[in-house]
């Protein structure tokens, strides 16, 4: 059973290889992280709230973590966190190669479009989980060459 945590500066450190440092160290987020069963960060959710909108800053799950229901259950809990409020929904970007994000985004409720409260927005210029595989691998840069 994995854990869900908020991120804060006390476990910040613990989460530095699934999240970005700029997003890790952005005071204005709202960030969740789990922690699997084998005690390893393996999953992260980042949201910011801009005007009546939340909006997902970043969502990573390792790749060997994932179909497991971590992104799934932080994103249930950041939901819930959201529909006590008066916001007006959840937005975010990805590039439209990113299909296996963008049928998660789907499966869960998010739609193209302003005809709900969840929205998904296809964009060019966005990290993608398989280029932040490369990128957390430590072996490739984000435009595919090794160091």
């Amino acid at each position: 059973m994995m854990k869900l945590t908020r991120i804060n500066e006390k476990n910040r450190e613990y989460y530095v290889g699934v999240i970005p440092d700029d997003i890790l160290n952005d005071g204005e987020l709202i960030i969740l992280g789990m922690i699997s069963d084998e005690g390893e960060a393996c999953s992260a959710l980042a949201v910011r709230i801009n005007g009546a909108m939340a909006r997902i800053e970043w969502l990573y799950t390792v790749p060997e973590f994932r179909e497991q229901g971590a992104a799934s259950e932080m994103l249930d809990v950041m939901v819930s966190l959201l529909n006590d409020t008066n916001l007006e929904g959840i937005e975010t970007d990805y590039t439209a190669e990113e299909t296996e994000l963008g049928d998660f985004l789907t499966d869960y409720g998010f739609l193209t479009g302003t005809e709900r409260d969840m929205y998904r927005v296809p964009i060019a210029d966005i990290i993608y989980s398989s280029q932040m595989d490369m990128f957390l691998s430590k072996e490739h840069t984000l435009d595919g060459m090794t160091p």
